[in-house]
């Protein structure tokens, strides 16, 4: 899949609010993909046994 250069010639060379819009809407795009990719990741197999481990037993109110 190749890009043409020329569809992009207007937007670069447009007013400095379309620059913003554009610039703006790429960096919301970058910062979602990134949030999806940190919520893909998979957790260490330790990190629930250390949570646990630092959990405070539960209270017995048995009687």
């Amino acid at each position: 899949m190749a890009l043409r250069q020329e569809r992009f010639d207007g937007a670069l060379s447009g007013t400095p609010r379309l620059q913003l819009s554009l610039a703006s809407t790429l960096a919301y795009v970058l910062a979602g993909l990134a949030v999806l990719a940190l919520l893909r990741t998979p957790v260490r197999a330790g990190a629930a046994v250390e949570e646990r481990a630092a959990a405070p037993a539960p209270v017995s109110r048995a009687r």
